[in-house]
């Protein structure tokens, strides 16, 4: 995986530790193939507070880029962008969560691995893997803006522009700025020939 050292694998092992059921630990042999050892986690009750808050601190401290938590549905955010479990304050966008766990019937034991995860968790991190990193790019935005026209119109979007901060090129069919209108009436005419003279 490409800049496997930034990304992260956080797998929930439920209220009960499950490190040596086998489905555990092939979905850990998955997670390390992906990101290599180093950034493979184990929690407990990623749907808690405590879990939360211990997969925030490692992808903060450890300055990963993205990650992947594998849990039960309770730690799994309803869409992308919504609420997190209590105590995980991170950009959703930066991560995936997956159902991989789930409680078995009739038992208080904690969560299994669901026949599958490790697929799953596979399919995850190859996309891990293709995601683009994100481009800086400074844009520069021109300032000049180019009015045509004599008139009156003309006069007043050239004069607002120049006190708004705005590089103005004013072009006009006539040398002459504001030429007299008949049907302007006098106060048009008046207010054009000041425009004029501003500009």
């Amino acid at each position: 995986m490409a800049a496997s050292e930034r990304v992260g694998v956080f797998l929930c092992r439920g209220g009960k530790t499950q490190t040596d059921a086998l489905d555990f630990r092939r979905l850990r042999w998955t997670a390390e193939a992906g990101v290599g050892g180093a950034n493979v986690h184990e929690i407990t009750q990623a749907c808690q507070a405590e879990g939360a808050a211990q997969v925030a601190r490692v992808v903060r401290d450890s300055g990963l880029t993205s990650f992947v938590v594998g849990a039960c549905p309770l730690a799994v955010p309803a869409a992308p962008g919504g609420p997190l479990p209590e105590g995980m304050e991170l950009e959703t966008g930066n991560g995936i969560w997956l159902d991989l766990c789930r409680k078995p019937d009739g038992e208080a034991l904690g969560c299994v691995v669901h026949p599958g995860a490790a697929t799953a968790l596979g399919q995850a991190l190859a996309v891990q893997a293709y995601r683009p990193t994100p481009s800086v790019e400074t844009l520069t935005v021109p300032t000049d803006v180019l009015v045509v026209g004599d008139g009156l119109a003309a006069l007043s979007a050239a004069r607002g522009l120049v006190r708004a901060g705005y590089g103005v090129v004013l072009v006009a069919p006539t040398k002459r700025l504001a030429p007299p209108e008949p049907l302007w009436g006098p106060e048009a005419g008046q207010e054009a020939a000041a425009l004029a003279g501003e500009i």
